[in-house]
């Protein structure tokens, strides 16, 4: 019996090599999945004797990430798994902060932000009233870490992070986690596409039930944790500040604390 038996998982944008490799694998384990994007992907899975339907509607829109919900509701009478695959697995289109345009930013945020956003939200509404669910949340490293040419890719990136780890959050009392996983596929040393794919499929079990509002991330052979947003240092005066005495202590004070500007691609 595969990890994922009797479960029932829906993967967007399969068409890209993250997103099949995960819809396989998930099918393997014996999820019924609705692959969204992929109708080879659908085949495949009936081929090796799985359970598939597709979809292919929009993901960025209210309409077409509720039918998409839907569809798993119909055809396999639930809906355990949300993992939300970027639309692009590799190849993003870099851009200096002070060259992008609005059509760019607005496309980034469509097809990373509000995709996860309206597919999370057609989905909760099913898990909690079932009282269990998992959110897998793959993080694209050139928007979650940081880098030259993607501010519009890492302001998408990390708002996902926040979406995940407020449904994290609310859901927990309906015992729906939300997680989200970074892959550095096509990052030098990094993983092939296939390698988030064990994790995604891990996450999604009874064996992560525990697991809830944490960020991973999958490098080669390596299974990362990150750490989150946590105060790292204070200062208090108790006469209250003023911009002499800040200039006096504040760097010596705090630079040692600093997140260096080091990014990781």
């Amino acid at each position: 019996m595969g990890m994922l038996e009797g479960k029932v998982a829906v993967v967007t944008n399969a068409g890209g090599r993250m997103g099949e490799a995960i819809a396989l694998l998930m099918a393997d384990e014996g999820a019924r999945v609705v692959v969204h994007g992929s109708e080879a992907v659908v085949l495949e899975i009936l081929e090796r004797g799985g359970e598939a339907v597709g979809n292919s509607e929009s993901v960025e829109s209210w309409k077409g990430s509720q039918h998409l919900a839907q569809v798993a509701m119909d055809h396999f009478g639930g809906l355990d798994v949300l993992v939300n695959s970027p639309k692009v697995d590799a190849g993003l289109r870099t851009r200096m902060f002070s060259e992008i345009e609005q059509e760019e930013w607005e496309s980034v945020e469509q097809g990373t932000l509000k995709a996860a956003f309206s597919c999370t939200r057609a989905v909760l509404p099913h898990m909690r009233k079932q009282g269990q669910g998992r959110l897998i949340h793959l993080v694209l490293p050139e928007g979650f870490v940081g880098g030259a040419g993607h501010t519009h890719h890492g302001a998408a990136e990390m708002a996902v992070v926040g979406l995940s780890r407020n449904a994290a959050i609310e859901m927990e009392r309906f015992h729906v986690t939300s997680n989200c996983v970074v892959p550095f596929c096509g990052v030098a040393g990094g993983s092939e596409p296939a390698d988030p794919a064990p994790l995604a499929v891990f996450l999604a079990s009874d064996a992560a039930s525990g697991l809830s509002g944490q960020t991973f991330g999958v490098e080669g052979k390596e299974v990362i944790l990150f750490s989150q947003s946590r105060i790292q240092r204070s200062m208090h005066n108790s006469e209250g500040w003023t911009v002499e005495r800040l200039c006096e202590v504040f760097e010596p004070t705090m630079r040692p604390y600093f997140t260096p500007l080091e990014p990781k691609c």
